[in-house]
C-alpha cells in the first residue's frame, strides 16, 4: 500500500495527502496526530500492531504517554461511530496494541498509476531481440525489425521501453514518426516527414537542418516550419525535376550520414495505415549495402494489413526471405505475466488467485484490455487488501465488467459527465489527433473552455494525452491532444449517430477550411475526408483534386493515382455543371501524367484517360487544361 494517497473502508475515504478524513461529502474533524495513528493502523489492517509500534511511527524519538495515544483512537473512535465492545474498524487487542478491522480499497497514485509502462511485463525476450538487433546495428550492420500484433498488444510500449533505455545512455539518435488514418493513400512519407521534423527540433538542430540542405533538399521543402518562406521558394525552383528515385537516395543519404557518429534508430508506427511512398523507403533502406548504423524499427497490426489489402504483407515477407528484415510478433500475455502485472500495480506479491483469474480470463492476456479491466474493478472497489493480500470483494457482478475493450471503452465513455462525453465524440470525428481550435468551433463554445475539459481528462490518462500547442494559418493558436490509443478513437467515433456524425465532420471541415485558407495544400487529404463524409461532395472533389496535383508535383504518382481515382468516383455524385467538368478534367490530367510517369506514355490505358481528357476540355472554358490534355494524348 505504499505510496497511496486515499484509503476506503466504506463509507469512509482517508485522504492521506491532505490529511483528511470524509464519510462522503462531509469532512470530519480530527487532530493531525489522530489522523497519523489512523493513516498507520489502516495502511496496516488485519494485523496487530503494538502500541510501542505506534507510538514510534506517529511521535518518532519523543517521549510520549500512552495516554497520549488512548486519546487519540477514542477520538478516532468516535469519528467513525465505532462501538469498542463490537468494534468494526479499531479493535484493542488486550494491553498488546491495536487491530484495523475493514477491509482497505485500492486507490493509485499517479506515479504508481495504471499504464502499462510502468509495469512492464512478459516481454523480456522481445526486449531482448530489440536490444540484440541494436547492437548488431552499432556494428554498421543495417538492421530492420518489424513489431507486429493486434490492437493494445502492446507494440508502443515494448518500444517505450526499448527507446527510454537508449536515450539513457546517450549513444544514439532517435527519431519516431506515425501513420494515420488518412483517405485513400494518405500523404506521401506522412511518418518520415513526422520523424525528420521531430529529428529537427532535438539535439544540434541547426546541424541536422544543415545536412538536410545539404543532402536532401528537396525533403527540407516538405518541413516549412523549419526554414523561411524565401528559402523554401529557392529550394523549390531547383528541385523542379526532382524524381521519385532521387528522393529516395537523397533521404536514405542524410539518413547514412546521421549514423556514421551514432546509431540512428527511425521508428515508424501503425505501417497498415502507410503510403506507397514510404514503403518504397523502407524496401531501399533495407536493401541498400553501405555499412550503416541504422536500425528501422516499424510496427503493424497484422488484420488490419489484410483488411486494407496492403502492399506492405508482400513487400514485408519478401524481405524477410531474403533476410533484410525480421519479424517480432507479440503474443497474448500468459497467466503468470497477469499475475507479474498485478503483484507490481497493487504493490503487493500476495495477491488472491481469484483477482488473477479474473483479470486474465476478462482479458485474455491483451495487455491494453488487463490494463482496462483492472481499471474498472478498482473503480468499482471490486478489490480489496485483506489480511495482507489482494482479495476480490465478496460481491462482483459479471455483468458489470466488459470482456472486451469496446464495452470497457464505453463504460467509461459513459461514466464521464454529458459535456466530456460529447467533446470526446466531437474530437473522435476531428481525427486521431486533433487541435481543440476544430472542436471548439463544431461545439460552438471558446477555445478555452475546451482545453480545460481536454487538459482535466488528459490528467486522468485514460482517453486524451497532450500534444503540445499549435497555430493555424489564419494565427489561431491552441492545444493539441490524441487519443491515448486508436481503439479510443475508434469505438467513440462509431458511438456518434450518423446524423450527428456528418455535421460535425462539416463543422470541423468548414473551420479546417477557414483557417488554412490559401494553404489548404497542406490539408487537402483531410479536407476530403471531412467534406466526403459530411456529405459535401463537391467540396470533397474540389480537395481530392487539390491533394492529387500535390502528389504529382512531389513524383508521389501513387497517392496522385489513388487521389484522382477517388476524385472521380466521387465526382459522380454531384450535379452535371461546367464546375463539375472542369474538376473531372483537372483530375483526368493528373491521372494521365501519373499513369504515364509510373507505366509510360506508350500504355493503352494513359491513353484512353487522355482521349477522356480531350473530349471534356471541349466543354470547359480553360484553354491552359485543354493544352494540358492535348500535350497528355
Amino acid at each position: 500500500m505504499t505510496g497511496d494517497t486515499q484509503l476506503v473502508f466504506p463509507p469512509f475515504t482517508l485522504d492521506v495527502a491532505n490529511q483528511s478524513l470524509w464519510r462522503g461529502g462531509e469532512k470530519l474533524l480530527l487532530r493531525s496526530k489522530s489522523l497519523a495513528v489512523l493513516t498507520y493502523l489502516a495502511k496496516h489492517p488485519h494485523r496487530l500492531v503494538t502500541k510501542e509500534e505506534l507510538m514510534e511511527a506517529v511521535w518518532p524519538g519523543a517521549k510520549v504517554v500512552e495516554a497520549a495515544l488512548r486519546v487519540s483512537i477514542a477520538e478516532i473512535r468516535k469519528a467513525l461511530g465505532d462501538n469498542p465492545a463490537k468494534p468494526k474498524y479499531i479493535e484493542t487487542v488486550g494491553k498488546n496494541g491495536y487491530r484495523f478491522l475493514a477491509a482497505i480499497g485500492l486507490k493509485f497514485t499517479k506515479e504508481n498509476g495504471a499504464a502499462l509502462s510502468n509495469f512492464f511485463v512478459g516481454r523480456t525476450a522481445e526486449l531482448g531481440q530489440l536490444r540484440h538487433h541494436r547492437e548488431i546495428a552499432r556494428g554498421g550492420k543495417r538492421q530492420v525489425v518489424l513489431i507486429t500484433g493486434e490492437p493494445g498488444i502492446g507494440k508502443t510500449t515494448l518500444i517505450d521501453v526499448f527507446t527510454n533505455h537508449l536515450t539513457r545512455t546517450g549513444e544514439v539518435v532517435i527519431a519516431r514518426g506515425q501513420c494515420i488514418e488518412q483517405y485513400g493513400a494518405g500523404e506521401a512519407f506522412l511518418p518520415v516527414l513526422d520523424a525528420l521534423e521531430q529529428l529537427c527540433r532535438t539535439g544540434d538542430s541547426e546541424a541536422t537542418i544543415d545536412s538536410l540542405r545539404r543532402l536532401a533538399p528537396s525533403w527540407l521543402i516538405d518541413l516549412p516550419t523549419l526554414i523561411s518562406p524565401l528559402e523554401r521558394e529557392s529550394l523549390a525552383r531547383q528541385c523542379l525535376e526532382v524524381t521519385p528515385e532521387r528522393r529516395l537516395r537523397e533521404i536514405a543519404a542524410f539518413l547514412e550520414e546521421i549514423a556514421k557518429d551514432r546509431t540512428m534508430v527511425l521508428i515508424l508506427e501503425d505501417l497498415h495505415w502507410l503510403d506507397p511512398s514510404t514503403l518504397a523507403l523502407i524496401s531501399l533502406l533495407a536493401r541498400r549495402r553501405e555499412a550503416a548504423r541504422l536500425m528501422l524499427i516499424g510496427t503493424y497490426r497484422g488484420g488490419e494489413v489484410e483488411r486494407l489489402k496492403s502492399p506492405l504483407k508482400t513487400v514485408a515477407a519478401e524481405l524477410e526471405m531474403h533476410k533484410f528484415c525480421v519479424h517480432l510478433p507479440l503474443k497474448l500475455l500468459n497467466r503468470s505475466a497477469v499475475e507479474e502485472y498485478l503483484a507490481a500495480r497493487f504493490d503487493n506479491p500476495a495477491v488472491s488467485s481469484s483477482v488473477i483469474s479474473t483479470v486474465y480470463a476478462r482479458s485474455e492476456g491483451n495487455p491494453l484490455f488487463m490494463v482496462n479491466v483492472t481499471d474498472h474493478l478498482v473503480a468499482r472497489g471490486a478489490v480489496v487488501q485483506e489480511y495482507g493480500s489482494v482479495e476480490l470483494a465478496n460481491e462482483t457482478d459479471e455483468n458489470t465488467t466488459p470482456s472486451a475493450v469496446r464495452e470497457l471503452i464505453e463504460r467509461q465513455l459513459e461514466a464521464l459527465p454529458a459535456a466530456d462525453q460529447e467533446l470526446l465524440k466531437t474530437a473522435s470525428v476531428a481525427g486521431m489527433n486533433f487541435s481543440t481550435a476544430a472542436v471548439a468551433a463544431a461545439l460552438d463554445v471558446s477555445i478555452e473552455q475546451i482545453e480545460i475539459r481536454c487538459d482535466r481528462l488528459a490528467k486522468q490518462e485514460q482517453f486524451l494525452q497532450c500534444e503540445g500547442m499549435n497555430r493555424w494559418p489564419d494565427g489561431t493558436v491552441g492545444a493539441r491532444y490524441a487519443f491515448a490509443h486508436a481503439l479510443y478513437q475508434n469505438v467513440i467515433y462509431e458511438s456518434v449517430l450518423a446524423s450527428r456524425k456528418a455535421r460535425l465532420h462539416q463543422s470541423v471541415g468548414e473551420r479546417t477550411e477557414a483557417a488554412y485558407q490559401g494553404a489548404t495544400d497542406q490539408v487537402a487529404a483531410e479536407l476530403a475526408l471531412h467534406f466526403e463524409r459530411a456529405g459535401d461532395y463537391g467540396r470533397a472533389t474540389r480537395y481530392l483534386t487539390q491533394a492529387a496535383q500535390i502528389s504529382l508535383h512531389s513524383s508521389a504518382y501513387q497517392e496522385a493515382i489513388d487521389y484522382a481515382e477517388a476524385g472521380l468516383r466521387l465526382a459522380k455524385s454531384i450535379p452535371e455543371t461546367a464546375v463539375r467538368q472542369e474538376l473531372e478534367l483537372q483530375l483526368e490530367i493528373n491521372l494521365g501524367s501519373s499513369i504515364a510517369a509510373t507505366k509510360g506514355y506508350a500504355t493503352s490505358e494513359a491513353r484512353e484517360i487522355f482521349t477522356r481528357a480531350t473530349l471534356l476540355s471541349g466543354n470547359v472554358d480553360d484553354a491552359s487544361l485543354a493544352f494540358q490534355a492535348l500535350i497528355g494524348l
